[in-house]
């Protein structure tokens, strides 16, 4: 089984933690797994040569950041030669990557500082080298945080990104394991001073701690944490026993209403729609006019069953320019506060229905599209999976 070690910059303090890293390598080995190292810069490192790089460089010059990115990778590619040799204490054949290696996979666009994987290359590369490193029985060992663009200069992708090179390796080689070694272990619940370690965390929690602030992950690496690859959170001393906190990929879909047969009564060219809005969603409310409405920068859109005569009496028509109507759509909301599934429903339905939609707004935890009724179908399938209330 293949598993992918991330060993933080906050553990490797000195020559005791690679020691100590290394016993516990050789124990997973020892299991029969075949390992591949990420490793981030000794804690303070990258501080230290970033300063050095500040003094002799204040100005920071565009033509700096190719030199600059050499320059910062040092603390990661030192760990990845400690730990190294500290693995050759306990006999493992150990092969270290470097950029400048044929065999390095971590390929990026050529933004120096702040770098973008692209993962096709990665793929390609990791399948094709390192699968027969570890099929040979190496221990793989990485520099984290680092790239290297098409042009072949080292880039790095922003700092603590240690933990995007890992996710992105567990993704490419579809690892068993994605293993995130902290120096406080796994995630502690701290609620009124009581520590605990969790031992499990949904993959929407985790997202949430990490959106708020939370140093447990750095943020760019959830785009590329996908099942079936098991991710645990732990210390050195439990990385062997796979201890610790267990990510659990939740099963969990947006509840989906879809109202068809409505029509639209859109008013075009207010000045202030939420001012009217405000003085006539009362009456409209009351009387069951409206199924729903949209307010925009200069007009509103209301969706109804049928154009009473009573709801236009209630329109104030010297503030509107032109009033619109259409029939046969339908009005689909999308209950979600998971960001990365809003983002897959936009995508899939931009693509998918393009200048057929009506109308599209994002609220908080909600989507609401219109469209022609007759597309509904295709809403229902780019939701597969969905639960339906109608």
């Amino acid at each position: 089984m293949k598993v992918i070690v991330k060993v933080g910059g906050s553990v490797l303090k000195d020559s005791d933690s690679f020691i100590r890293v290394a016993r516990s390598i050789w124990k997973l080995i020892q299991r029969g797994f075949s390992v591949i190292v990420v490793v981030s810069a000794i804690k303070g490192f990258t501080d230290f040569l970033l300063d050095l790089v500040k003094d002799i460089s204040p100005e920071g010059n565009e033509k700096d950041k190719p030199i600059i990115d050499e320059i910062l990778s040092i603390g990661e590619r030192l760990s990845a030669r400690l730990l190294s040799l500290a693995l050759n204490k306990y006999d493992i054949r150990t092969y270290v990557l470097d950029p400048f290696d044929d065999t390095w996979p971590i390929i990026t666009d050529n933004r120096h500082g702040e770098a973008k994987v692209l993962f096709e290359y990665v793929k390609e590369r990791t399948q094709r080298y390192l699968e027969p490193l570890l099929e040979r029985g190496y221990c793989i060992i990485i520099p984290g945080f680092i790239g290297r663009s098409k042009e072949g200069r080292i880039t790095t992708m922003g700092r603590n990104t240690s933990d995007v090179t890992a996710s992105v390796l567990a993704l490419a080689l579809r690892a068993d394991y994605l293993i995130y070694v902290k120096d406080k272990g796994g995630i502690v619940s701290n609620i009124y001073d009581r520590r605990k370690v969790l031992d499990r965390i949904t993959l929407r929690e985790l997202e949430e701690l990490v959106i708020h602030g939370a140093k447990v992950l750095h943020p760019k690496a959830l785009k590329y944490i996908r099942p079936p690859t098991k991710v645990i959170f732990t210390s050195i001393e439990k990385l062997a026993s796979l201890e610790g906190t267990y990510v659990v990929y939740d099963d969990y879909n947006p509840e989906v209403e879809i109202i068809k047969d409505l029509k639209i009564l859109t008013l075009i060219g207010l000045e202030n729609p939420k001012e009217l809005a405000a003085k006539i969603m009362p009456i409209l409310t009351d009387q069951n006019m409206v199924k729903d409405f949209i307010i925009k920068d200069n007009a509103i859109v209301f969706l109804v069953k049928d154009y009473a005569e009573d709801l236009e009496k209630v329109i104030p028509l010297d503030v509107v320019k032109v009033i619109h109507k259409e029939d046969n759509v339908a009005l689909i909301k999308i209950h979600t506060n998971e960001t990365r599934k809003i983002n897959k429903i936009l995508r899939g339905v931009r693509s998918g229905l393009g200048t057929m939609i009506y109308d599209l707004v994002i609220l908080p935890n909600t989507i609401k599209i219109i469209v022609p009724s007759k597309y509904v179908h295709v809403i229902s399938s780019l939701l597969g999976g969905t639960r339906y209330a109608r």
